[in-house]
């Protein structure tokens, strides 16, 4: 039982920790403990919820290949990712400790985490360390990059806010909830379907995934300055290297350019995996 609870927490806390150490001017630990406990409890509701879309929609018949992905995008990746949007949403989005891009995606990862421990204690121990290796390597760190891609564009949504851009800043919020919910079913689908070609295909994804995340994290977290143009870290502006003809407004500027290089990349790598999917369930 030791061991099993020992590989059901530990990948929560390296993830945790990791995504804690890129933050240069760190969140408050209340606020960090808030939002991975309601991650913790949102497992209740999520039980609910799923527990009756299944009696409408069910992810245990895989002959039906677009009716299992309508199933896995309703069931599971919907009502997980978004209680999780709700609680990074309600107690973080106005909040005044959400300052900086980076922000975001602390606080999405420890809401998704903490959701993701609970889950994963519960897997873990029903199904032995097989499972619970499994879930370490892959299911927990996918957890966690959907927040990651959750947070971006919840910090896209900041920035475009506090440019006066509304619209557009509407627009990145409903990504930030469409593109952790598209990601999150089609991980779960590729498992689902127990097909040889989607295991090649939930591969290629898991790849491009992990690396288009672990990009996206360093790139947001280097910024120096937050949403308003003061400096990410207790360092004055004179302090922070600025290259000849480059000021604050430059710096908050750049994260489009971050944020375009790293959408082009996730984008391109879910809409080519979803039309691949769509080929081979209408060939099969």
């Amino acid at each position: 039982m030791d061991v099993l609870l020992l590989i059901a927490v530990v990948p929560v806390i390296v993830l945790c920790f990791y995504i804690y150490k890129k933050d240069k001017d760190k969140e408050p630990s209340n606020l960090l403990r808030k939002v991975f406990v309601l991650g913790m409890l949102s497992v209740i509701p999520v039980l609910v919820c799923e527990l009756i879309i299944n009696g409408f929609v069910s992810t245990s018949n895989n002959n039906e290949l677009i009716s299992l992905f309508i199933a896995t995008f309703i069931g599971v990746g919907l009502i997980e990712e978004v209680f999780k949007w709700l609680i990074v949403y309600k107690n973080i989005y106005d909040h005044k400790e959400y300052n900086h891009a980076y922000d975001a995606i602390v606080y999405s990862v420890f809401a998704s985490l903490g959701f993701a421990l609970v889950e994963n204690i519960i897997y873990v121990i029903s199904n032995g360390v097989g499972v619970g290796l499994f879930r370490a390597v892959l299911t927990v760190p996918s957890h966690a990059c959907n927040a990651v891609i959750m947070g971006y564009f919840i910090g896209k949504a900041k920035n475009e806010e506090y440019r006066g851009h509304q619209d557009k800043s509407n627009r990145y919020m409903f990504y930030s909830l469409l593109m952790p919910v598209l990601a999150h079913s089609v991980y779960d689908y590729l498992i689902f379907a127990d097909r040889s070609v989607f295991y090649v295909l939930f591969v290629i994804f898991i790849i491009v995934f992990y690396i288009t995340c672990f990009k996206l994290v360093k790139k947001i977290a280097s910024n120096d300055y937050n949403f308003d143009g003061t400096p990410a870290t207790h360092k004055t502006s004179d302090e922070i290297r600025i290259l000849p003809g480059e000021g604050p407004q430059k710096h908050v500027n750049s994260l489009e350019s971050a944020y375009y290089a790293v959408n082009k990349t996730l984008s391109v790598c879910l809409v080519t995996i979803i039309a691949a999917i769509i080929l081979v369930s209408f060939i099969y």
